[in-house]
């Protein structure tokens, strides 16, 4: 029974709410390693704390050790900090040819598209990055402290065992963060929300500098122009229409060039205006 305000009975006694997190737990292996990162990472920085206040009284091969154990977890927190994410825009494009459309328009409730590499416009860091790059900062500030802490340190000073065994635990939480945070990187792309691009295309899909090929067609997705127009004779019809249409609009350009011309080769009068020259002709 979950536990709500109406499914205990009076006098029961509190047990502090739902804990914290997602109800069910985390569901992918790159949370579940994340959440396990931030646990070893806490419980390690515990102990580098504890050992960095009594880096005082170790002797030189402890705080070397010591120091090598820090760097060794700061190079793990900078390759974590490198990890991206790839963005992609998600309206796409839509070709079309009268009132045909490429691709099939997508209407609400359907579902995305696929992501191509022609939709990637960048890549971003994602949140364990973000933590990372931020934990290498502290990392390095702990690594001045303890190498000044090696060039103050004496030559004689009686060992400590109990700091040796420390620094190997400390050593074990580090390699365990290591691998949790190797895992951890979000796999998701990022999709960015943009208006579909539509182009408008005059005329029926064909290759103009080869007009007889009636295979398939890049812009047609692959599709020859038969099977999007719903047959050989309907698409042959539309192709004849267009070129007639497209020869129709060249004779009536001829046309008005013809009478641009004739229109120059009337004879026209001048008239002298204060020592200058001018044409009259005559529309």
């Amino acid at each position: 029974m979950p536990r709500t305000s109406t499914s205990f009975k009076p006098g029961h006694t509190g047990m502090g709410g739902r804990p914290k997190g997602s109800r069910n737990g985390a569901t992918n292996a790159w949370r579940k390693a994340a959440t396990r990162a931030r646990e070893v990472g806490r419980r390690a920085d515990d102990a580098q704390s504890n050992l960095l206040g009594t880096r005082m009284t170790m002797v030189l091969g402890q705080l070397t050790r010591f120091a090598a154990v820090i760097r060794k977890r700061r190079n793990a927190h900078i390759r974590r900090s490198k990890h991206v994410r790839p963005i992609f825009r998600s309206g796409g494009v839509e070709i079309w040819f009268g009132n045909k459309i490429v691709p099939k328009p997508r209407v609400r409730g359907d579902s995305p598209g696929v992501l191509n590499k022609r939709d990637r416009i960048g890549e971003e860091a994602d949140a364990g990055a973000v933590r990372a790059a931020k934990k290498v900062l502290a990392l390095e500030q702990d690594l001045e402290t303890l190498h000044e802490a090696i060039a103050e340190s004496p030559e004689s000073r009686a060992k400590i065992t109990e700091l040796t065994n420390a620094i190997v635990a400390f050593e074990e939480l580090c390699k365990a963060e290591k691998v949790y945070l190797e895992q951890s990187g979000d796999p998701r792309p990022r999709v960015k929300r943009t208006p579909i691009r539509i182009i408008f295309v005059y005329g029926p899909a064909h290759d103009s500098l080869r007009p007889e090929y009636r295979g398939p067609l890049l812009i047609l997705g692959g599709r020859t122009g038969a099977e999007f127009y719903g047959g050989e004779e309907k698409y042959n019809a539309l192709l004849e229409a267009h070129y007639k249409g497209r020869q129709s609009g060249r004779g009536r350009a001829e046309d008005c060039n013809e009478t641009a011309s004739d229109a120059t080769s009337r004879t026209a009068t001048t008239l002298a205006i204060e020592g200058e020259q001018f044409e009259i002709v005559d529309c």
